[in-house]
């Protein structure tokens, strides 16, 4: 059950002449225990941590994925869905909390252990996932295709000819940022051609077949824009191993919380790895056959950030059928508008709740207003402590919002949030760089120094 805020119920005037009612008007929890999938409009900083991702994880029973910006999702409400015996998996490659447990991981191209795998089609999505938010021009749809057959062929390869442990999507990203890239997949070719599936022989080739002169150089240039964001430390070894069972999740015979720690200022440059990640997630979910015991909430922050997702389409029309719940989160309409064009107008109508608050803008209220049929100024006008919902058909206009820090609801079940509290004087130290590392380029510094002293001697004796 997902909490949603609270409808005021006031107290009835009686006939004749007699004193307003006193006393503190009683209020109904609203909340949704259905299927379908929710939509929540709010600006930035207006509140939807406090009003409605917190509440929710601390006290929804089912299985969640979170996209969590800040962290601060994951700070306040870890500690108490681990007391609620659920598993808690932390992605956090950027090292943004250190709370005493480690970076969760997770390789995508385990959805091999399933039936039903097909290594160059998935290698495929998987490349195509990889490219993010970029949008090919008409003169870019050639780099872009040529880099995601390149990408795919990486993945193929691992996928077919590495040894079990070391099939990870890692791997693959390690086997493109070979110098000769040229030279490795020419090998791969030569002594391995019979254990590759044909679509990926073919890709190869047409890599090798390139003119090297112009044409190659620029598809390796865009195959590196894709891995710009995929080369750190944290990254690659998150990347390497499941660190949760897939399976559980997938069966949902075990309550999981899945958290992406993703800093706000990474969600645009590392978009097509975060999209990856959670379209494998999605995939793994649409192999279930039955009901599971745990459905999975996907509560999608700065959902926008997702770029044009196309199975998010996909999800939103079907996902209700395999246990998928998303709570897509939105500044305004403008935003689905933007990346989905068309699809906007399914993904609204495939949710059964639409919230919205603290709106003070005459072109958002008017969108609000072309799907609620609300008057724009009517929507500009809510109380600071007001929120319009529609449950499944039911509208509360003027309900009250959730606010974990102020309901005794929620007293007691979560942890100090940083956020609301004074900024210490002192900011974490970045981790020193290891001595055998800072020690090596001396050295390489100062023979080049001593070299050119000699040389320079050399020069003086004539």
């Amino acid at each position: 059950m997902i909490p949603l805020g609270y409808t005021s119920i006031q107290p009835k005037a009686t006939v004749g002449f007699h004193p307003n009612p006193v006393g503190v008007k009683t209020s109904k929890a609203i909340t949704f225990n259905g299927e379908s999938h929710l939509l929540t409009v709010c600006p930035t900083g207006g509140g939807k941590g406090v009003n409605c991702l917190i509440p929710t994880l601390l006290t929804y029973e089912g299985s969640t994925v979170t996209l969590d910006p800040k962290g601060e999702n994951y700070k306040v409400t870890a500690k108490r869905r681990r007391a609620m015996g659920h598993q808690v998996v932390k992605f956090d490659p950027f090292k943004i909390i250190d709370d005493g447990f480690s970076c969760d991981g997770f390789n995508p191209l385990d959805l091999r252990h399933f039936g039903g795998f097909d290594i160059e089609e998935e290698s495929l999505s998987l490349a195509d996932q990889l490219k993010g938010k970029r949008r090919s021009t008409h003169s870019d749809i050639f780099w872009d295709c040529s880099a995601v057959n390149v990408v795919s062929a990486a993945i193929a390869v691992v996928l077919s000819l590495y040894e079990d442990e070391k099939v990870n999507l890692s791997e693959a990203i390690r086997f493109l940022m070979q110098p000769e890239l040229v030279y490795e997949f020419a090998v791969v070719l030569d002594n391995h051609s019979t254990q590759l599936p044909e679509g990926t022989k073919y890709s190869i080739k047409t890599y090798l077949e390139t003119p090297e002169q112009n044409t190659r150089p620029s598809v390796d240039a865009t195959v590196n824009t894709y891995l710009l964001s995929l080369k750190s430390e944290g990254i690659l070894k998150m990347l390497e191993k499941t660190t949760f069972s897939l399976e559980e999740f997938i069966v949902g015979s075990r309550p999981m919380d899945l958290y992406f720690v993703w800093p706000s200022d990474k969600l645009e440059s590392h978009n097509g790895l975060l999209s990856m990640l959670l379209a494998t997630l999605f995939k793994a979910l649409l192999l279930r056959t039955g009901k599971p015991k745990h459905r999975n909430l996907f509560l999608l922050d700065e959902t926008a950030a997702l770029g044009a997702f196309p199975l998010l389409e996909t999800i939103a029309a079907i996902g209700r059928g395999y246990g998928i719940t998303m709570w897509l989160f939105l500044q305004d309409y403008a935003q689905l508008k933007r990346n989905f064009q068309d699809g906007a107008s399914t993904l609204i109508n495939n949710c059964g709740v639409h919230q919205f608050f603290g709106i003070k803008t005459f072109h958002v209220a008017k969108d609000i207003a072309a799907i609620t049929g609300l008057n724009p100024q009517q929507i500009m006008s809510m109380a600071s402590d007001e929120q319009y919902l529609c449950v499944d058909g039911e509208v509360y206009p003027n309900a009250k919002r959730l606010n974990y820090l102020l309901d005794k609801n929620f007293e007691g079940l979560y942890e100090p949030n940083s956020f609301y509290q004074p900024q210490p004087e002192s900011l974490p130290k970045a981790r020193p760089r290891p001595r055998s590392v800072v020690d090596k380029v001396e050295s390489t510094t100062r023979k080049k120094s001593k070299q050119i002293a000699l040389n320079d001697d050399d020069d003086d004796l004539f």
